[in-house]
């Protein structure tokens, strides 16, 4: 079982697991998951953008040798997106025309600098989109890491595509490919690799989560149709089995959208 606690001003994540590694004497495992994501960035320096989703995820992964996986399932998902005034033009562009779009307009007031003065009326758009859609997912994966927690040495390598399957109320892709590896430098000290490599289409560049490394760049701006957003991370850290990895040296991260 595994459980998923993220919550912030901006940003709200909820998710719960459960994984039976042998679901069948052929060693297939099933993995049942719910997901509840609210990210909101109508207040951050990129895109006036704001997302929310309900995802409930059926997921099963076949052993072919010692260290290579592939995995299939099927994802059903909620969404709804909300632009404003300050939004990209590719984002309010395609909440207009695609799904359940709608169109609301919100007035509040604020207090004027001078008290003595009426307070000031503001009025502010919003446009957004409802839809629902159902998620295909096949992936291959290699790992050879000496131990799943707190590992020191090996490498992973993970690759998986989802796209909508026809009847859903819109139309995506994503495709994430991932590379850890572990390299022993001396004694407890170990250098970490991640990288990786996320490609999809203009709605999936929208609500794309890219392996779970939203966050990694803004994800919102731009027009292109397609996009990829990559990154790098280079990590020395001591890591002992029995204690959590910390960082001890140099940390470099690089990413480009």
């Amino acid at each position: 079982v595994s459980i998923d606690l993220n919550t912030g001003r901006w940003s709200k994540v909820y998710g719960v697991s459960w994984t039976d590694p042998y679901r069948t004497i052929d060693g297939i495992a099933r993995t049942l998951s719910f997901t509840y994501r609210d990210v909101t960035q109508f207040t951050s320096a990129s895109s006036d953008f704001s997302s929310e989703s309900i995802t409930a995820g059926l997921d099963y992964s076949y052993p072919i040798t010692e260290y290579q996986a592939v995995r299939w399932g099927v994802a059903l998902q909620r969404s709804s997106l909300l632009t404003a005034e300050g939004s990209a033009e590719q984002a309010v562009d395609w909440v207009r025309n695609n799904g359940n779009s709608f169109s609301e307009t919100f007035t509040y007031t604020i207090p004027a600098p001078n008290p003595a003065d009426p307070p000031i009326v503001r009025t502010v758009s919003v446009d957004g989109t409802k839809f629902n859609s159902a998620e295909l997912v096949v992936g291959w994966s290699f790992d050879s890491r000496n131990r799943t927690l707190f590992a020191d040495r090996g490498v992973r390598h993970a690759l998986s595509l989802s796209y909508t399957v026809p009847g859903s109320d819109v139309e995506y892709w994503v495709a994430n490919y991932n590379y850890l590896q572990y390299i022993p430098i001396f004694g407890p000290f170990t250098l970490a690799l991640d990288a990786g490599d996320c490609g999809r289409n203009r709605l999936g560049h929208l609500l794309s989560q890219c392996g779970q490394n939203a966050g990694r760049g803004d994800h919102t701006r731009g027009n292109r149709s397609a996009s990829a957003l990559r990154w790098l991370s280079i990590l020395v850290i001591r890591c002992r089995p029995r204690d959590l990895p910390y960082a001890r040296s140099a940390h470099h991260s690089w990413q480009s959208v």
